[in-house]
Order: C-alpha cells, then structure tokens, then sequence
C-alpha cells in the first residue's frame, strides 16, 4: 500500500463513487488506518468551487473526480489490491489538498 494508489470503494455508494484514493505518507505506513479521498463519477460534482479542488482522473478507462471536501479515513485492512496508483499526478493531488487545508 503506497500513497497515490487507488483502490475499489469498499463501501455501499459504489455506484457513485467506484474508487478511494490513498493520500496518506507512505512514512505513516504502520498505522492501522489510510486517509483517502473519494474518486466519484463527474455527475455527482454540483459545482467546481475551485478548478484545482476537483481535479478529473482516468481509472481503467473511466472518468472520476476528485472528491476533496469528502477526505476521510479507512481501516487499512478494508483495501484491497490496488487498481492503479496516481503518483504522475502528484501535482494535482496535492494541490487540490492545499485548497482544502490552506486555501491556496
């Protein structure tokens, strides 16, 4: 389990929102819980507050949004295998985490 990676939604909105993304340090990789953000289908985003708050991913050819105002926590054994991980989008990621945190 690294940062970045992306895995199935484990709860019951699959529908809706189909991934989680890790973004927790890979340096907090003991604790029992990953801090994640949703990865939801565009229709369920109402409005873009800001364009780096919700930046638009593609995982296994299917268009997701980033949910930042949705961050949470998952118990790690919750996760399953990875399905892919968004490391080259560092960037965005955390950008749009900064909006939610700092504002900027």
């Amino acid at each position: 389990m690294a940062q970045f990676d992306v895995f199935a939604n484990p709860g019951r909105n699959r529908g809706r929102i189909p991934y989680v993304l890790d973004v927790q340090s890979d340096l907090l990789r003991d604790l029992a819980t990953r801090v994640v953000v949703p990865l939801g289908v565009p229709e369920i985003v109402e409005r873009q507050y800001l364009a780096a708050l919700n930046p638009v991913f593609r995982i296994a050819r299917r268009q997701v949004v980033m949910l930042s105002t949705e961050i949470a926590h998952l118990p790690t054994r919750v996760l399953a295998r990875p399905v892919a991980n968004l490391e080259a989008q560092r960037f965005a990621i955390m950008r749009a985490i900064d909006a939610i945190l700092a504002g900027v």
